[in-house]
């Protein structure tokens, strides 16, 4: 079933199916309802999380941000450890569609790694509140309390000009979320820091990061003979 909303007739389709419509309308409405609730308390707990951190979020906090009654969010969620859990998800899930989204993967894999590394920039520039949870979750022992390691899924639709890369021999043959997790440390850290202590880096530093990065997860010449089993070369 679909709906209007961005006109004044959808709008009154909506009211009418509420109060008249058929039990699947009904059941549609309930439905865009509470998604829309959970993402409510979502972006309001990415924003306090961003603010003052994973210690600093409460459920009264969080229904006061999100205008989501108290008694109702428990309806969604049994503790404050799914709530993290559903949040942590939440946030993982939009950083992967914005990276992966329309991107050409039929380029050179070096173009491939430079595109991923300014859609990162543009990410910590546009949503840095996201950015900070991510970097929140990962340097937190709440992330192995809530059994966030297959989190790293998310992250599949990216892997795919890893895999090429290897194949090709142009990439070093260990796991793709550890390649893309060691190509993005300098970055993040570099974007943490503009964030959070206020150092911002000059233009040139972002190409001279990407560099490092680029020859930290790809094979060079001398090193031909370890990756493909033999000893490195001198």
């Amino acid at each position: 079933i679909g709906y209007n909303f961005s006109s004044g007739q959808g709008i009154a389709a909506h009211v009418r199916a509420a109060v008249t419509g058929t039990a699947a309308e009904k059941d549609f409405i309930m439905r865009r309802q509470s998604e829309d609730k959970k993402k409510a308390i979502f972006e309001a707990a990415i924003a306090l999380i961003a603010d003052g951190g994973l210690a600093g979020i409460s459920m009264s906090k969080l229904a006061k941000k999100s205008g989501v009654p108290q008694a109702t969010m428990y309806v969604y969620f049994s503790s404050k450890e799914q709530l993290l859990r559903e949040v942590y998800e939440y946030t993982e899930k939009f950083i992967c569609h914005y990276l992966a989204e329309g991107f050409d993967m039929d380029q050179p894999v070096k173009e491939c790694f430079r595109e991923y590394y300014r859609r990162l920039i543009k990410l910590g520039q546009e949503h840095s509140d996201k950015f900070l949870v991510h970097e929140q979750f990962l340097a937190s022992m709440q992330s192995q309390q809530l059994a966030l390691e297959q989190v790293y899924v998310f992250y599949e639709p990216l892997y795919e000009f890893i895999y090429r890369g290897q194949k090709e021999g142009i990439i070093k043959p260990v796991a793709p979320i550890a390649i893309l997790s060691y190509f993005s440390m300098p970055l993040t850290g570099l974007l943490f820091g503009d964030m959070i202590w206020g150092n911002h880096p000059q233009p040139d530093w972002y190409e001279a990061f990407f560099r490092m990065s680029w020859d930290a997860v790809s094979i060079s010449q001398n090193e031909d003979g370890f990756w493909s089993g033999g000893k490195e070369k001198e």
